[in-house]
């Protein structure tokens, strides 16, 4: 960070956590001067994202996540016990009263049927790849949607396991699912999960 200060010419932008610009560091010395010296030079940002609880500075409200999962956090990441408790949340608003979803699912179950896989498609379902959860109809037992948490350490572009995404996603597209990937450092979850099961629902 002192190198990004003193190397700034015209502008210099600090994207932190209001929790980290608080208290006694030199984070927070560094904002309280910037703000001593321009009060409108800081500002809260209005975007949000759920994974936020992945910080530090919310490992209380994490673990009320956690806690709420029951059993079902040892078997989850706790960027997947957040997605499940926003699913939760969204699946119960008006409009979504017959949309269910199971975790773990396989992906084989999903387009095993399908004759014009790839061999690494193919390969990739056998191999016992699952999806992280998959949304579907209560009534019909059709599968709606899939939703994908992706985390930035272990997904990031060009890496093996990006490539395995995009074949689960290519393999799950020929069987006219949509695949919703939630990346941990993104945001706006919840709008995006109902943007996506409007848009698939539509289409059911």
């Amino acid at each position: 960070m002192n190198v990004a200060v003193s190397r700034a010419r015209e502008q210099f932008v600090l994207v932190a956590d209001r929790a980290d610009c608080e208290g006694s560091s030199l984070l927070a010395d560094l904002v309280r001067y910037i703000g001593y010296h321009d009060e409108h030079a800081i500002g809260r940002s209005r975007i949000r994202s759920i994974f936020e609880l992945l910080s530090t500075a919310h490992a209380d409200a994490l673990a009320q996540v956690r806690a709420s999962r029951g059993r079902r956090a040892q078997r989850e990441s706790a960027a997947e016990s957040i997605a499940a408790d926003t699913l939760d949340r969204v699946l119960a608003e008006d409009g979504h009263a017959l949309l269910r979803y199971v975790q773990e699912h396989p992906l084989l179950e999903l387009v095993g049927h399908l004759p014009d896989l790839m061999d690494e498609e193919r390969q990739l379902a056998e191999n016992g790849s699952r999806v992280d959860f998959l949304v579907y109809d209560s009534l019909s037992k059709q599968p709606v949607l899939v939703i994908e948490v992706d985390g930035s350490t272990y997904h990031p572009p060009g890496s093996r396991q990006a490539a395995r995404d995009a074949l689960k996603d290519s393999a799950l597209a020929k069987a006219g699912l949509d695949v919703l990937r939630l990346r941990t450092e993104g945001s706006q979850e919840p709008e995006r999960i109902r943007e996506a099961l409007h848009r698939a629902q539509s289409r059911h």
